[in-house]
């Protein structure tokens, strides 16, 4: 855990000097005006793509987020209640610009869509929506299980396996992984195209360095 909150300007240039290749600020229920002052802060200092993880609704407020300097923008809920949101963001911005999170939990390739964590349950099932998500332009997809795995693992593999094998579409998976291990199953078991590495590196438990070194030790491809 951190002592005391960092800013978030340093924090993503250092992360960026580390290694990096793409910063991912999980702000759901941050407004939208914090949001461009974050993004207009981090924009002028960092050489990476960054994204936002939001629950911004319109196609104003993603465009604004943009302008300010976001290379991708990530949404979830507003995307369940209007599918169609996604393709009208693709349009406007283009598909490598739109995120679609989705957090679901279950098993037996029966895996229910929430709105977020501890939220409410959707009608959707994962591997269905995943492929409306695709269907409806969205560029990649976010997945996150918030109960793990059947065995305790951070992430849900089979949920991730299942998932990359039925869309074409990038897939990024979001978990608290508690070592570098969890984050090779997530990407050679779950067959994902990337992780989000949260608390891991944030905690000092591991370096973006000490990350890509392993997985390259263990025969996976990673940005140098």
């Amino acid at each position: 855990m951190l002592d005391e909150p960092i800013d978030p300007a340093e924090a993503a240039a250092a992360y960026a000097e580390a290694g990096a290749d793409e910063i991912i600020f999980v702000a759901r229920a941050a407004p939208l005006e914090p949001l461009c002052e974050v993004a207009q802060r981090v924009a002028p200092g960092l050489t990476i793509p960054f994204a936002f993880w939001t629950d911004l609704t319109t196609a104003a407020e993603v465009g604004d987020l943009l302008a300010a300097g976001a290379a991708r923008v990530a949404i979830q809920k507003a995307a369940l209640d209007d599918p169609d949101l996604i393709t009208k963001l693709a349009r406007e911005f283009g598909s490598e610009a739109i995120v679609v999170a989705i957090t679901a939990a279950g098993a037996d390739e029966s895996w229910r869509v929430y709105d977020e964590p501890g939220g409410a349950a959707c009608e959707w099932d994962a591997l269905t929506w995943a492929k409306v998500v695709e269907a409806q332009s969205g560029g990649a997809i976010i997945v996150e299980s918030p109960g793990g795995g059947l065995h305790g693992e951070p992430y849900d593999l089979e949920l991730l396996r299942s998932v990359s094998a039925n869309v074409a579409r990038p897939v990024m998976a979001a978990g608290d992984a508690g070592s570098v291990e969890d984050l090779f199953d997530a990407l050679m078991i779950g067959d994902a195209d990337a992780v989000l590495v949260n608390s891991l590196a944030h905690s000092g438990k591991a370096t973006v360095k000490e990350i890509k070194d392993f997985l390259s030790e263990h025969g996976l491809s990673v940005l140098r």
